[in-house]
């Protein structure tokens, strides 16, 4: 894209003629990438910082820099005690560059309001936030599609594969350039059959796929016996029968109360909380996504923590 405002491009002073053929020709080399990273590296005055925060790599944004030294025949940043500094111009632009970008922003919202932004959502924990996110509309009037995934290696699967930008869910294993933000924790509770006891007889459900493995892990120390089943409504109505247990995140267990007569009860093993996390690739988003990213993890947080706070006391 090369729609960019001449008058902070040019080599000129401020108030001079900007006509002139050399200003097309620089127009002509200037991306809106370039000016995204001249507008990180203005107001971080530091290039890891402004790489982070356009999710670049520090060596990219050190080219961008140069790139734009080159470009606009200023330093920009120069070393002093205390750290990079801004030149003269580099002040000026640092003035004029953020009002210039919201234009450019501005000018291109027809084009980026036709590009869907992805979302995947953990299917065991969609019944508690697709409902908001059809109806609150967290993610404003950004078009959003929103899908599913039942393990963290479909997730992974996606953001690997650019089948989505945002995922939410339990952690993910690390991979590199994904970033990660924790959005809710709560605990476990284990769901049983209405006025029944737990006792070390009894068998634990054990889902397909082992979407909660630390809970797998600790009944496997006690040790205790696991029956496999294909999902969670299935567990939870094996477990409304009587002689099997189900653990699961508390928001999780409130929703299943609420469709099938069961009881929630203290988990039989010590189990860490549970992480619900917002992850995405780093290196991909655009700044223009981080507001985004912002509003889906307080949505996240704020229907996870509700939906736990409301859950029936143990017992």
């Amino acid at each position: 894209m090369n729609y960019v405002p001449q008058s902070y491009l040019s080599p000129r002073s401020e108030g001079q003629d900007a006509e002139g053929p050399g200003v097309e020709i620089r127009l002509a080399g200037v991306d809106l990438n370039l000016l995204i990273a001249l507008e990180a590296l203005l107001l971080h005055q530091n290039v890891t910082l402004a790489a982070r925060k356009i999710g670049q790599t520090q060596p990219a944004m050190s080219r961008a820099l140069a790139r734009l030294r080159d470009l606009l025949d200023d330093d920009l940043l120069v070393r002093g005690s205390a750290g990079l500094q801004l030149t003269t111009r580099g002040a000026h632009l640092a003035r004029r560059l953020p009002a210039a970008m919201a234009q450019v922003r501005e000018a291109c919202h027809l084009r980026q309001a036709e590009s869907r932004v992805a979302l995947s959502v953990s299917e065991y924990f969609s019944p508690l936030l697709m409902p908001g996110l059809m109806h609150q509309r967290p993610q404003g009037n950004t078009p959003l599609r929103i899908g599913t995934h039942a393990l963290p290696q479909d997730a992974l699967d996606q953001l690997e594969t650019r089948a989505a930008e945002f995922i939410l869910g339990p952690a993910l294993a690390e991979r590199e350039g994904m970033a990660s933000r924790l959005v809710h924790s709560e605990a476990f509770v284990t769901l049983v059959a209405p006025a029944e006891e737990m006792d070390a007889d009894m068998a634990h459900a054990r889902i397909d796929g082992d979407p909660f493995p630390q809970v797998t892990e600790a009944l496997q120390r006690a040790p205790a016996r696991l029956v496999d089943v294909p999902d969670v409504m299935a567990a939870s109505l094996l477990a409304a029968q009587g002689r099997v247990a189900l653990t699961v995140p508390r928001s999780l267990g409130i929703w299943l109360r609420r469709t099938v007569d069961l009881q929630a009860l203290p988990p039989p093993v010590d189990l860490p909380p549970h992480g619900f996390r917002i992850t995405w690739m780093e290196r991909d988003l655009p700044l223009s996504h981080l507001s985004l990213l912002d509003r889906l993890g307080a949505f996240a947080s704020d229907t996870l923590s509700a939906a736990s706070e409301s859950a029936p006391s143990h017992g």
